[in-house]
């Protein structure tokens, strides 16, 4: 039994290694795609807030009154 433990020990050792190495990996893919979708979004809204920031500069309801 106590050779079972010298010989297998490393290994667990090793693959906790790993599993906290993946786990982080993981961690950091999860909030690289977080970020992207935010940014995603904001690309699809800027033609849509551009489109509307130019009707509304054109429209003369929103002109300032000439004093």
């Amino acid at each position: 039994m106590a050779e079972g433990i010298f010989i297998f020990r490393p290994a667990v050792r090793e693959l906790g290694q790993k599993m906290k190495t993946l786990m982080a990996a993981d961690a950091q893919r999860n909030e690289l795609l977080r970020e992207l979708e935010r940014k995603n979004i904001a690309i699809d809204l800027a033609p849509i807030e551009a489109q509307s920031a130019t009707r509304i500069k054109s429209d003369p309801r929103y002109l300032a009154p000439a004093w």
